[in-house]
């Protein structure tokens, strides 16, 4: 027994430690209010030249000033839209102080002025990032605190004298003898029509305790008591700051750039417009700054479409970041198009230009540029003119089949420099044609049609097109023409120069076509074909109009009626044309045939093979003492005295439970009255042998503790059928296949071999059920896709162990050895709600005093939240006592610290039914129903 107690203590072990992994929150009255000795914060700027101004960085390192950090920054380091990075240098000591309350959490105060000393215009601006860096050297401890931005609040508005950013970071995981970093980075924010001067402050104000021993909170917080500290940023007339303008100019389309503010020209004259984008001083001092992600120009073009205009010259990469679409500081880009305005009234074309960048590339600001000009189009004298294209199938005079569709198109364009109206069409053959609009704007064309049928011949039609403007009325006339071609070929077919001739088998045949051309075109190309396969020949390919030939073919008489059909075809350009015509024979010759079917057949072992005969008189004569006989299968014989010309004969026939694959073959005799004639089919039959499966499934253990236990199930599947099978499906109805067990699922099993697998440390918990059964399935497939399933199940019994509050109070003896002592008062294991105590002590028991835990299992309970209490009370005990005792074979806990802390946590809600819950809850496990006590 006392080996079986260590090998339960270190698992109870191992479920403490798990534990202490688990989140617990505790509310504590505060503490008074003290400053806290042992630690220490510094506070200054990452010296400007140790990181890029675009994203932050920098480290403490060795603090070294000038060289690591710097406590007075000056503008002539910075650009607007930078980013100013701020280390604060949080240090502890190994003073009782601190390790009384490791690992504890600072939140501290930064303010950043929103306005300078002097004139306004450049601003601490946003708190963009809160970091640890790992890689600095100035880190010391575990490296696991973590810097959070709480809140970042503003006083007043943004360049107002006095408004300040207030910062509040917080800092978790100190700990003793630890340097903790935090990088701080800050964007510096320009109003770019200002021209700042003067200084501003970055300031750490100070630092209060909020949680202290990990996540208990400090109420009201601490003052840490380190005092305010300060960073300048002077000589802010000195700071770069981005000034995007933009100059725009026209000139004539072969002009140069650049042009002037306004010009005058013709419609649709080409003109050059010119663009020059700066980024130079802002006139106060203070030097440019880069300027990233430059747009292209958006042109408003006034009253015409607006377009757009790449820069082509003069942008660099300033950020890095692969492109050339930055504006250096003092740089100036370049970019032009040329464009037309038509008009047909004197017009003003007034258009504003619009460029656009950012002075950063984190929490970029958008910095605006637009300038205009003007030019002044003059419009033509007005002169109204109308065209018109009449085409016949899209083109003039084509060639159209006969009766096929014919489409006219009558494209109409205002020739003129004036909108025409009232436009209509006219054809001189009475065609009606649709418009799908009766204006038309200067430039603009529209296309009418109008449909007909083709007729034969030459035909020709003449369209008129009339609009007016105004008082005026212009028009314009266009014709054109088709040829209808009628493509026709005559086809007489002849059999020995008759329609339908009787003619004796293997007597010789002359076939003859007259082809002649019906139509009005020359048909070449022409051959003629028969379509049973008779050679035609024919003395000429091309026939003129009215032209004909005879072509021939021969061959011999077969048997019954024959038709054969002759095709004479030939082409008119593209077009094909063809006429067909046909003639028949009679031919005698006795014939008969036989069918057996299916050809192949698979048959299911055990099952039977299934025949269709069919016996066909196909002569032309009838036939008598018709025979059928069928070695293999004799239920296929048969016997007819007549068979009729086309008669047909069908019937079925089986062969029961066949044993292997074979090949029969039918064969039907018949007598013609002077000759026996006779035909013969054969079919296969092929025997599927079914799949046959079975599956094992083994458990290594056949009980665990109701807490759970690792289990082992060996799967085998055995191939008990007389063919390979392949393995399609291999599944568990309760736990997950290991990757072995998958991995069969494809495999071949040959006949009477198996596959086996292990699916190993299988956790078996208890869900309610005193036992957990699981099922393996199994499915294979055959070559004929045929499939079997087995299936296999395996069983694993739960039990636990439980004494009762009885045992436990008239056995003390077996107490020994468990961490408990009957003398131990309740209070020293469970927190117990102080209105239940008298006095301040829990005395419920007699004699008089503190309750002991032997005491507490004699509680006899009652109608009150004291009566529910000793209810709870003797059932947690007990529960207490049977986890140090069993460990994973008492279900009640999963150590004996996590039942005080489930108890401790019930006991707090001061709720009558709570108690009596838990209290159930543990008297079911205190009293061992699944298993006898050892």
């Amino acid at each position: 027994m006392r080996n079986t107690y260590r090998k339960l203590t270190s698992i109870i072990g191992a479920f403490a430690l798990l534990l202490t992994t688990m989140s617990l929150t505790v509310f504590i009255a505060p503490s008074a209010n003290a400053q806290i000795r042992g630690l220490t914060v510094d506070f200054a700027a990452a010296e400007p030249t140790s990181y890029n101004h675009l994203i932050g960085g920098g480290q403490w390192n060795l603090g070294n000033v000038n060289t690591d950090i710097a406590r007075s920054l000056a503008g002539d380091n910075f650009s607007c839209g930078d980013i100013v990075s701020y280390l604060s240098r949080y240090e502890t000591d190994d003073t009782v102080s601190i390790t009384e309350i490791e690992p504890f959490t600072i939140t501290s105060q930064f303010s950043f002025d929103l306005d300078t000393t002097g004139q306004s215009g450049a601003i601490l601006g946003d708190v963009v990032g809160i970091t640890i860096d790992s890689s600095d050297p100035a880190q010391v401890g575990d490296k696991n605190s973590v810097a959070t931005l709480v809140s970042e609040v503003r006083t007043g508005p943004d360049f107002t004298r006095g408004s300040e950013l207030i910062a509040q970071v917080e800092v978790n995981d100190l700990e003793k003898n630890e340097v903790v970093i935090v990088r701080m980075d800050v964007k510096i924010i320009c109003d770019p029509r200002l021209k700042p001067t003067g200084d501003l402050q970055a300031r750490f104000n100070d630092s209060l305790l909020t949680f202290k021993n990990g996540t208990q909170q400090v109420q009201p917080a601490e003052p840490v008591g380190v005092g305010e500290k300060t960073v300048p940023l002077k000589k802010l007339n000195a700071l770069a700051i981005p000034q995007l303008s933009l100059v725009k100019t026209v000139t004539t389309g072969s002009g140069t750039c650049p042009g002037a503010d306004s010009l005058t020209v013709l419609s649709n004259d080409p003109v050059k417009y010119c663009y020059a984008i700066l980024n130079t001083q802002n006139g106060g001092g203070n030097p440019p700054a880069p300027i990233y992600n430059l747009s292209e120009i958006s042109d408003d073009s006034g009253i015409f479409t607006d377009f757009t205009v790449p820069v082509t010259s003069g942008l660099t990469d300033e950020d890095g970041d692969g492109s050339n679409d930055d504006l250096a500081a003092g740089a100036t880009a370049f970019a032009e198009i040329v464009k037309s305005f038509e008009v047909n009234i004197d017009t003003q074309v007034f258009n504003t230009a619009t460029v656009f960048g950012f002075d950063s590339i984190i929490n970029p600001i958008r910095l605006d540029a637009t300038d205009s000009a003007t030019l002044n189009v003059i419009a033509p004298a007005l002169v109204p003119a109308i065209s018109i294209n009449k085409l016949t199938n899209g083109a003039d005079g084509p060639t159209i089949l006969f009766e096929q569709l014919v489409v006219w198109s009558y494209q109409l364009i205002n020739t003129g420099n004036t909108p025409l109206s009232n436009i209509s069409v006219l054809d001189d053959q009475g065609v009606t044609v649709s418009c799908p609009q009766t204006t038309l704007a200067i430039g603009q064309s529209i296309t009418c049609e109008a449909t007909g049928t083709a007729i034969k011949g030459t035909y020709s039609n003449s369209a008129t097109v009339s609009a007016t403007y105004q008082t005026s009325t212009v028009s314009a006339t266009d014709t054109s023409s088709y040829f209808g071609a009628h493509v026709a070929l005559a086809l007489k077919k002849l059999t020995n120069g008759a329609e339908a001739p009787d003619i004796r088998v293997g007597t010789a045949i002359t076939w003859t076509y007259l082809v002649k051309n019906v139509g009005n075109v020359i048909v070449s190309g022409i051959s003629v074909t028969d379509d049973q396969g008779v050679s035609v020949t024919c003395p000429k390919s091309v026939l003129a109009i009215d032209e004909e030939m005879t072509c021939s073919g021969t061959g011999v008489a077969t048997e019954g009626w024959y038709r054969n059909l002759g095709t004479a075809s030939g082409f008119f350009e593209q077009t094909p044309v063809i006429a067909q015509d046909s003639s028949t024979y009679y031919g005698s010759a006795p014939s008969i045939d036989v069918q057996k079917t299916p050809d192949t057949q698979v048959v299911v072992q055990g099952q039977s093979a299934s025949f269709t005969i069919t016996v066909s008189n196909t002569g032309n004569i009838p036939l008598t003492n018709v025979v059928v006989t069928d070695p293999l299968v004799p239920t296929c014989d048969r016997s007819f005295a007549t068979l009729a010309i086309a008669e047909v004969q069908t019937f079925t026939c089986v062969l029961a439970n066949p044993q292997s694959s074979f090949t029969n073959l039918v064969t039907v005799t018949a007598n013609t009255g002077t000759t026996t004639i006779s035909d013969s089919d054969s079919a296969d039959v092929v025997l599927d042998l079914l799949p046959d499966i079975s599956i094992t499934k083994t458990a290594s253990v056949t009980t665990v503790p109701v807490t759970g236990g690792l289990v082992d199930y060996t799967l085998r599947i055995t191939n008990v059928g007389g063919e390979s099978v392949i393995l399609t499906s291999l599944s568990d109805s309760a736990v997950a296949l290991s990757s072995a067990c998958a991995a069969l699922i494809g495999q071949t099993i040959a006949a009477g071999s198996y596959l086996e697998c292990v699916i190993a440390g299988v956790n078996v918990t208890w869900t309610g059920s005193p036992t957990f059964l699981n099922t393996a399935t199994a499915v294979a497939t055959d070559p004929e896709q045929n499939t079997d399933t087995a299936s296999a199940s395996a069983t694993v019994t739960f039990g636990w162990y439980g004494r009762t509050p009885g045992f436990w109070k008239n056995q003390p003896e077996a107490w020994a050895g468990l961490g408990y002592t009957t003398g131990q008062t309740i209070r020293s294991v469970f927190t117990v709600p102080t209105e239940l105590l008298k006095s301040g002590l829990l005395d419920i028991s007699a004699p008089a005093g503190e309750d002991t835990l032997i005491q507490g299992l004699g509680y006899r309970g009652g109608t009150t939240l004291s009566g529910s209490f000793q209810i709870l009370m003797r059932a947690a005990i007990a529960a207490l006592l049977n986890e140090a005792y069993y460990g994973i074979y008492y279900p009640g806990a999963t150590s004996t610290a996590a039942l005080i802390t489930e108890v401790n946590s019930v006991l707090a809600t001061k709720s009558r039914s709570s108690y009596l819950a838990l209290a159930t809850t543990l008297d079911n496990w205190n009293n061992a129903i699944h298993s006898s006590l050892p």
